[in-house]
């Protein structure tokens, strides 16, 4: 029996051209396989009306999710159980399933939909994903010239380790003066420049304020790598 306005719903040749004019290709038979492999419900029907079967316009977003999912390579199975994990509307998951064109991000999605998880918190995770996959690519192209950068700096550091507490390792060191691979953009020669100024100012303060332990006074004769700009010591003098 019907459960929804009569304006909703379509006949077979009317349903068949309303999904044409969606452009959506499908055929009667295809349709009728989609139902009786239990992705759609059964056509309805109204009282006094006989055997003639009724099709509902808001199918239209679930037969693009199926098709969609069919073209990244989904089993019908599959599609049936993503369909019926699906929390959310489906014009919001076909949205946000139709931004994405890689058959792995789909994947991922539809994954997650399956285990029934709402769309917010797929979106979140997502977001997590990208960071995590962001940082990955960022240590593979800049790797080594993080790694050059810090050797240099702790070259520096290494003539004032005393001052630090003993347990203190290299990473917790340069940690101390900000060192962190996403702080650094190294496309962008300013801001490495500005970087490393940055981190001289730091370690001047730094050794301002154990001046009492030092065994030998500031400008006397420090040693700076060839990273500085415009040399430890002349920064040490003005700050």
């Amino acid at each position: 029996m019907v459960t929804a306005i009569k304006e909703d719903l379509l006949r077979l040749t009317e349903f068949l051209k309303y999904l044409k004019s969606e452009g959506i290709d499908l055929t009667d038979r295809m349709l009728r396989y989609y139902i009786s492999f239990g992705i759609f419900p059964q056509p309805e029907r109204i009282f006094g009306e006989g055997n003639v079967c009724y099709y509902r316009k808001e199918w239209v977003d679930r037969i693009k999710i199926t098709q969609l999912l069919v073209r990244i390579g989904k089993s019908l199975t599959e599609v049936k159980s993503i369909i019926t994990s699906i929390k959310d509307s489906e014009k919001e998951v076909l949205d946000y399933l139709s931004a994405y064109q890689h058959a792995e991000s789909l994947t991922y999605i539809t994954e997650q939909l399956k285990e029934g998880k709402k769309l917010n918190q797929i979106k979140k995770d997502k977001i997590v994903k990208a960071k995590e996959l962001y940082l990955e690519e960022f240590h593979q192209k800049f790797g080594a010239k993080y790694k050059r950068l810090t050797d240099n700096f702790f070259h520096v550091l290494l003539q004032y380790k005393d001052l630090f507490p003993a347990d203190w390792s290299r990473e917790k060191i340069l940690a101390y003066f900000g060192f962190k691979p996403e702080n650094i953009d190294f496309n962008d020669r300013k801001e490495v420049r500005s970087f490393k100024m940055n981190f001289y100012k730091q370690l001047a303060n730094f050794l301002k304020q154990r001046r009492s332990k030092l065994n030998k006074q500031l400008d006397d004769g420090i040693e700076f790598c060839e990273t500085s700009i415009k040399g430890f010591e002349r920064i040490i003098k003005d700050s």
